[in-house]
């Protein structure tokens, strides 16, 4: 069964995704903050990891740089969610760790499409 980790502050928001992914009978993990996705990581060795960029100890691209560099995560798809929809928080999400950028408040479609195709390329790979 695919897992996916969702890191993440505020609890509507996993509430939401956890219903998506659950939906699709994906396994899900969730953690409530950066260091806690390391932990929860390195524990599940998940096949995509959901990450907020806004969390309350690191931020998200700090924590997607620092998951590259456990061994096993450097293939692993991530996505980055946020509601910060500036260019320069896009551009250091897509030229930094992250496979893709879902703004929020999230689409179920478009978040479900996205993991979708992760799935797929990382399958081929």
């Amino acid at each position: 069964m695919t897992t996916i980790l969702y890191i993440e502050d505020v609890m509507f928001n996993r509430r939401l995704v956890r219903k998506c992914l659950r939906m699709m009978d994906y396994s899900y993990v969730e953690a409530v903050d950066g260091y806690e996705g390391l932990e929860k990581a390195r524990e599940t060795q998940p096949d995509l990891i959901l990450i907020d960029i806004h969390l309350p100890d690191i931020n998200g691209i700090e924590v997607a740089r620092q998951l590259r560099e456990i061994e096993g995560m450097e293939k692993i798809p991530f996505v980055a969610l946020t509601a910060d929809i500036t260019q320069q928080v896009e551009e250091q999400c897509l030229t930094g760790d992250f496979d893709a950028i879902l703004n929020k408040p999230i689409s179920r479609a478009r978040l479900l499409s996205v993991i979708q195709q992760l799935l797929r390329t990382q399958e081929v790979l």
